[in-house]
């Protein structure tokens, strides 16, 4: 039985070849991971409240997982990360991506990595990207649902503005043109 909240990993590799499921955490220092996952923080009445991973995206260069959903903490439960975070698979550690996604009740439906390319497409219902709704300090950039994430300068592209008054599902892209699928509000 694996302790895992809401993802969970499979390494077939493990276990002399025939595999096992393991949660995304490291409790030793100094990740000290108390949550196995991603999760809501704060109070008990919270932790009842829905969490859901939506996307995922691999970034081999790095050996970095991306995660996308409707979450408030990865791998500490009083870390504050809105729905976007990344795991290292080297360090078994979780990370704010870009200073993270803010809006209300911010959601990442989609991650896409292109091939060949060092670019992060992150889309879903947030109007900002670059802060959380907890950095008062911070303006951040409006990004109407939809954003890049350069995963070797670490800034973001808010494509214009993005898409206002949409909830993103999906993203497809050729090289050049950013398709994306839509519940409009």
């Amino acid at each position: 039985m694996v302790k895992a909240r809401n993802i969970a990993m499979w390494d077939p590799a493990a276990a002399n070849g025939e595999g096992r499921w393991s949660s995304l955490c490291d409790s030793n220092p100094p990740n000290r991971c108390d949550i196995d996952g991603v999760s809501y923080r704060g109070t008990s009445a919270q932790a009842a409240s829905p969490v859901y991973v939506f996307s995922l995206a691999y970034h081999a260069a790095s050996n970095m997982l991306y995660v996308g959903g409707l979450f408030q903490s990865a791998g500490q439960r009083y870390a504050n990360i809105n729905s976007l975070a990344a795991f290292s698979l080297t360090s078994k550690s979780w990370s704010i991506v870009g200073g993270g996604i803010a809006g209300p009740s911010p959601v990442v439906h989609a991650l896409y990595i292109s091939p060949g390319s060092q670019d992060l497409y992150v889309a879903g219902s947030f109007s900002a990207v670059g802060k959380q709704n907890s950095d008062v300090l911070s303006a951040g950039l409006n990004a109407g649902n939809i954003a890049v994430f350069s995963l070797t300068s670490g800034s973001w592209n808010t494509l214009n503005g993005g898409i206002p008054d949409a909830d993103i599902r999906t993203v497809a892209v050729d090289g050049q043109t950013v398709g994306q699928a839509s519940k409009l509000g």
